[in-house]
């Protein structure tokens, strides 16, 4: 592990990046970096064990003439994008800490805006942080890799909505990809847990847990992030990446059973993915029984489970 300290003042968010062999992108997020509007950030980067160029690349960033924001470089052995973000947690200096990936960029304003909503908030102890839109490189705002919104769905948004993460997406019924920023004394509350030597964990965990504490976000309709999915990326191959990390995910299933806010329907699906992945793991279905949160949804999710089987 290493770093460089630049004399900076404290700053206000902690951009974090968890990378993992991307030296080849890396440079335009930096890029998206140097010309925001507001530069109260650090760049916080966690090397989660890459064996590319991306040290050397980062050590030309620390020494260059052209930031005015900090950057401190990690690197550890590889363990997971998770575990890099609990790292990062524990080093961030910001009073925000914002999740950038390193296929991604930021509009230009985007610190701004960040800053500017969250000074909007009043009663801070009830809130997790903000939210805004992620759009697609050329600044669309995106409801999933291959889907733009339109105009008028966009209409139909709340401008500014106070809501948790499951009020906003099962009661307000909103869906979409969102750029969440936290406040960093929160994320330390909510560490990701390490399951043998599995490698990958969602992000929902995080925003479930920070649900279950029944903080909200001050979720606004800017579009502040900005993203490509790369063919190496986590979303393109989902579905591999589960099936080596199956502990994980039944988890991460079973963690949401605990959860009654989140409408039936969706536990149901829940536990159904509880006992898929358990049997493709094959776990005994008397374990994950006694192991499950919702013994009731249990009895259909089984059958569903062995109809429905993980090949």
């Amino acid at each position: 592990m290493g770093n460089k300290m630049c004399n900076y003042k404290k700053p206000f968010v902690t951009i974090f990046t968890p990378t993992y062999n991307r030296a080849y992108i890396l440079k335009r997020l930096y890029g998206s970096l140097l010309i925001q509007t507001n530069t109260n950030f650090e760049w916080l980067i966690v090397d989660d064990g890459s064996s590319d160029e991306t040290e050397s690349l980062v050590q030309e960033f620390i020494g260059d003439n052209k930031h005015t924001f900090d950057i401190r470089y990690y690197k550890k052995k590889n363990e997971g994008k998770h575990i890099a973000i609990n790292l990062g947690v524990k080093e961030a200096r910001g009073v925000l800490f914002f999740i950038v990936d390193s296929d991604d960029a930021l509009q230009e304003n985007a610190i701004e805006k960040i800053i500017e909503e969250e000074k909007t908030i009043e009663n801070k102890e009830q809130f997790a942080g903000v939210a805004g839109l992620k759009g697609n490189l050329l600044g669309e705002p995106i409801k999933s890799p291959t889907e733009v919104y339109t105009k008028k769905e966009l209409d139909t948004l709340i401008e500014q909505k106070d809501a948790t993460s499951i009020e906003y997406r099962y009661k307000y019924k909103i869906s979409g990809d969102r750029a969440e920023v936290v406040y960093t004394d929160l994320m330390r509350k909510i560490p990701f847990p390490k399951i043998g030597n599995e490698k990958f964990m969602e992000e929902s965990y995080l925003w479930m847990s920070i649900s279950k504490m029944n903080l909200k976000f001050r979720w606004f309709n800017s579009v502040i992030y900005l993203c490509e999915y790369m063919q190496d990326g986590l979303t393109n191959n989902m579905r591999e990446i589960v099936k080596k990390n199956w502990k994980t995910h039944c988890f991460c299933a079973n963690y949401d059973l605990t959860i009654k806010e989140i409408p039936i329907k969706i536990r149901a699906r829940e536990c159904i993915r509880y006992y898929r992945y358990g049997m493709y793991g094959k776990r005994k279905i008397k374990d994950l029984w006694i192991e499950c949160n919702d013994k009731i949804l249990s009895i259909p999710a089984v059958l569903f489970a062995f109809i429905y089987r993980v090949r």
